[in-house]
């Protein structure tokens, strides 16, 4: 059986309805969802998840006392998951019906023990944006590339229940907690790699965890990195403070600038806009030299991949 977790807080309710259905309407049936609502005083998701709840047994709810954010959500789910497998969702994001079934059949088949797949980006709205049509399509090359960054989309995870046990679930970083459990992953000797398909509609938004910390994040990836090249573990704390002596307000102010016009130019991109393209692109390196220190690890992760 493969447990599929989540968290939610307060994503809008057609999309969060949009993404459990997802799950319950996968080809793969054997399966239990846990769904941790992560604001008590959610009541309209509340109504929701439990109305659905009630049409299918698979989907439990549980409700936090306070807001723990999702990194302790997730160990808490990963506490109540009884499956041998575990597999993430994100509640704004939506999983192709074929997902869990062809991630397992990959992950059995070639003695793997944490999958990702590959993603189709989307605005805010649903519309979609851009492919990622490679991703490091093997143990080896995840072992390697992952010195670069990270090499598995957190949304797309399917992976033994021993790999999270062993780990003891997630650390307890702000940002990159995910890359940071991928590489103790491979610290440990586990097979990581990705299903060469498409498994994952993701919803690139502005007001997720992820965009508001999107310096400390970079950062954050930059130490866990230095880390793994290293090969020794460094505590939570130590981490910390390597990216908190690392950090600028301006810095950050001007890294964030840099990634929007990154994305607008992959968008223009897939869409043929060359003179769109070039307008974004080339402001870049004028507003950040960090971002593009990032869109070069970006660019290498595709080619070598």
């Amino acid at each position: 059986m493969i447990s599929v977790l989540m968290t939610t807080y307060r994503e809008p309710l057609e999309i969060l309805r949009a993404s459990v259905e997802s799950i319950l309407s996968q080809t793969y049936r054997d399966l239990e969802f846990i769904v941790i609502l992560d604001d008590p005083d959610n009541q309209p998701a509340k109504d929701l998840l439990f109305s659905l709840a009630e049409t299918d047994p698979r989907l439990k709810i549980e409700i936090n006392a306070s807001n723990l954010k999702q990194r302790k959500s997730l160990n808490r789910a990963l506490e109540l998951a009884t499956g041998e497998y575990i597999a993430r969702m994100d509640a704004d994001d939506i999983s192709l019906p074929e997902r869990l079934e062809l991630q397992l059949d990959f992950l059995i088949r070639n003695n793997l023990d944490l999958i990702g797949g590959l993603v189709q980006i989307m605005d805010e709205k649903g519309n979609d944006m851009y492919m990622v049509s490679r991703t490091p399509s093997s143990p080896e090359k995840v072992r390697r590339l992952s010195r670069l960054g990270d090499c598995l989309a957190h949304p797309t995870w399917l992976g033994k229940r021993e790999v999270f046990v062993t780990l003891d679930g997630y650390r307890d970083l702000p940002c990159a907690a995910d890359y940071d459990l991928q590489l103790r992953a491979l610290m440990k000797g586990y097979r990581l790699s990705n299903l060469q398909a498409p498994v994952l509609r993701y919803r690139r938004t502005s007001s997720g965890i992820s965009q508001r910390n999107l310096y400390r994040q970079y950062l954050t990836m930059c130490v866990l990195a230095e880390m793994y090249r290293s090969n020794t573990e460094l505590s939570v704390e130590e981490i910390l403070s390597r990216v908190d002596d690392r950090y600028s307000e301006p810095v950050a102010a001007r890294y964030t600038k840099a990634e929007t016009c990154f994305f607008k130019a992959l968008s223009d991109a897939s869409d043929r806009n060359i003179p769109a393209f070039l307008f974004n692109a080339v402001q870049i390196p004028f507003l950040s030299l960090r971002y593009c220190d990032k869109a070069i690890r970006f660019l290498l992760l595709f080619l070598f991949s």
